[in-house]
């Protein structure tokens, strides 16, 4: 007999709120750094040296970030605990670089709420990872 697992629902809920914030955090990089090409305005701030080629490669490395921390979300929302790894290091990255932003004088409202809404998934997510270990603790006793 196979024995499946039930997902528990907070597990549901922040893997499904993480993928419409991937999907949507990719569609505004996307948009605002390639088409509407604002990436030479917000980028101004740090060096006037700064190639397109440099931009896009940037576009790039944060897509790939964005889509790992994606895939960590569905590992553990394949109940496998190392997807937290996956899913923190990019988060902690891109926090660390929303402050920075912040501290040094792009205040605009959006900035504020994408990293309330990142640092409260980063808890989310620590929180559903002691859940899953409780679980498999349990699992492991029933044995």
């Amino acid at each position: 007999m196979k024995y499946t697992f039930k997902r528990p629902l907070m597990l549901q809920i922040i893997f499904y709120l993480n993928s419409a914030f991937t999907l949507v955090g990719l569609f505004l990089l996307i948009k605002r750094m390639v088409i509407d090409a604002d990436a030479q305005s917000a980028i101004a701030m740090f060096s006037s040296k700064i190639t397109p080629d440099q931009i896009y490669m940037a576009v790039a490395v944060i897509a790939i970030a964005f889509l790992l921390k994606w895939f960590g979300a569905f590992q553990m929302f394949s109940r496998k605990p190392w997807g937290y790894i996956l899913y923190i290091i990019p988060n902690i990255i891109f926090l660390a670089a929303l402050i920075y932003m912040i501290v040094y004088g792009f205040t605009r409202p959006e900035t504020f709420i994408i990293a309330g809404v990142t640092f409260v998934m980063m808890l989310l997510f620590t929180i559903e990872l002691f859940c899953l270990r409780g679980l498999q603790r349990k699992e492991r006793a029933s044995q």
